[in-house]
């Protein structure tokens, strides 16, 4: 039990954590006749306060208050130390690109909140009124290159540093960071530029800035999101509305519905869903395509096209096959390089199909093109040897105007040679290539309607009857379209359907070197990756 003459005994120093300040505690048997300023202040001294800490007044008041309320518990704070000043939190300022995008980002997101921008996506903006706001302009993303200047950061404030009430130096803060800097994205330079480390998507809200090199879309992209060009992948959660446009330098998946929209990827584009495209929506992809179904769209894919369902009154080009072993292809037109697999062909009500296979549709253009110009030069130069030979049959002697004019036909009939020898060369360079690149196969799983048309390296294969699979048209090493349906030996393609000549995919010469590849042998070859 303590000494009720024991001034100290009664008496507890208290702080906070960083020691800024002293609270005393007075018990309430403290012997009252001993309690004095000064005895407080040896008390405090004791154990290490220093005087010029010590806040006289509020010792004078606190025994006061013990004084005047006697057998009570009092306490107060009788010391404070030098706080020390804190550095300022340091400040980003963006540049005036990034500046204007945000508010034009935050504006833009506080009308649709506020119900004021839902226009009809039907309709095309400015048609009615010229000076019309185009939202389909919008983005609500803002976009950075690798290495570019985003703003600066306001130099670290050093502070300065404070005392505690026992003397001791109470260190004060570093300047903190506007928000968290991503140093993976970005990186803080000692002129205090904030650079981009990386392209993509800048996080210029919450507690962190970063840029992101996955654009992930959390719903539809719409009037919401607008236009999106990206260098890297995206992901969306939604699907894409009618006539806005996402562009994608990776991969491009979309879970839900593609309307009549645009679509690029250098990559892959999958459609988790499908397109409804309405005769509108345009695809492209610099790899493969996945989809649920495809319908009324325009598909160019530099490798595979592999769709579940159906695809249905489109314009679909694949560098590689087109993949549909249990649905059906419907209407519009499909070109493939190499294998075309699908379940059934064309329908009942005779829908017009066409299918080209081994077909590569701007190589067969150029080599249409380049046989075209050597056939014009050929009959050009007919014309010349004609001309020629009569100048010789109806003029003799050594007449030197008649012997200039020959000359001249000659000089002509030689420059006409070698520019027909340069048409000949391109155009089996370009045979070559459609052939090393190309391995024509339709194959069939169940059946194929009327009206279906089959192109085939100068044949058209027109379907007059139903006709059931599983089947295989090819064609064999004499340039010839020929069906496998499981017998030994394939049989010519006239026996399942009606076989003439045709341009749409052009003919390839039989190769004069058997040891080059053909047909026969390309029909397992897989495409090169693209």
């Amino acid at each position: 039990m303590a000494n009720a003459h024991d001034l100290d005994a009664h008496l507890q120093l208290r702080h906070d954590e960083r020691k800024l300040q002293g609270s005393l505690r007075i018990g309430p048997k403290v012997p009252l006749s001993e309690l004095t300023a000064h005895a407080v202040r040896v008390f405090l001294e004791a154990r290490g306060v220093g005087d010029r800490y010590i806040d006289k007044q509020a010792v004078q008041t606190l025994i006061e208050t013990v004084h005047s309320a006697p057998g009570t518990e009092q306490e107060a704070i009788v010391a404070r130390g030098r706080p020390p000043r804190d550095g300022e939190r340091r400040i980003l300022e963006w540049t005036p690109r990034i500046a204007e995008r945000i508010a034009e980002i935050n504006a833009r997101k506080e009308l649709i909140e506020t119900d004021q921008a839902k226009p009809n996506q039907h309709k095309i903006p400015g048609e009615d009124e010229p000076d019309a706001v185009d939202h389909y302009s919008h983005s609500a993303f803002i976009i950075v290159a690798a290495g570019e200047t985003l703003g600066t950061v306001t130099p670290p404030d050093p502070g300065e540093d404070g005392e505690d009430i026992f003397g001791g130096c109470v260190p004060a803060r570093k300047s903190p960071m506007p928000a968290e800097i991503d140093t993976d994205s970005l990186a803080l330079l000692p002129d205090h530029r904030l650079v981009a480390k990386v392209a993509g998507r800048l996080i210029f809200s919450g507690g962190t800035r970063a840029v992101e090199t996955t654009l992930t879309v959390s719903g539809d992209v719409g009037f919401s999101a607008g236009h999106i060009d990206f260098p890297g992948p995206v992901h969306v959660e939604g699907g894409v509305k009618d006539r806005f446009r996402v562009v994608a330098h990776g991969t491009l998946t979309i879970r839900k519905l593609v309307e009549a929209s645009f679509l690029q990827s250098t990559r892959d584009i999958v459609l988790e869903r499908g397109v409804a495209g309405r005769e509108v929506a345009t695809i492209s992809a610099g790899r493969h395509v996945e989809s649920g179904y495809l319908e009324s769209a325009t598909i160019t894919t530099m490798g595979d096209c592999i769709v579940k369902r159906e695809i249905t009154n489109c314009e679909l080009r694949a560098r590689g096959s087109v993949r549909i072993p249990t649905g059906a292809i419907r209407g519009g037109t499909v070109a493939a390089a190499n294998t075309i697999e699908v379940g059934t062909l064309g329908s009942a009500q005779e829908v017009v199909t066409e299918i080209l296979a081994g077909s590569i549709p701007e190589l067969d253009g150029l080599l249409a093109r380049v046989n075209e110009l050597i056939l014009e030069a050929q009959n050009k130069r007919r014309l010349v040897s004609e001309r020629n030979a009569h100048l010789f049959k109806d003029e003799q002697g050594k007449n030197p105007q008649l012997i200039e004019r020959r000359m001249g036909v000659e000089f002509e009939l030689s420059e006409l040679d070698g520019h027909i020898k340069s048409l000949q060369h391109a155009a089996r360079r370009l045979e070559e290539n459609i052939r090393a690149n190309t391995a024509p196969r339709v194959v069939v799983t169940q059946k194929v309607f009327p009206g279906v048309a089959i192109y085939m390296r100068g044949h058209r294969i027109t379907f007059k009857s139903e006709t059931k699979g599983p089947f295989t048209l090819r064609v064999n090493s004499q340039g010839r379209p020929v069906v496998d349906t499981g017998a030994i030996q394939p049989t010519d393609a006239g026996t399942i359907a009606e076989v003439k000549p045709s341009d749409r995919v052009p003919r390839l010469p039989v190769p004069d070197d058997q040891t080059a590849p053909n047909a026969d042998a390309q029909q397992d070859r897989a495409m090169p990756a693209a």
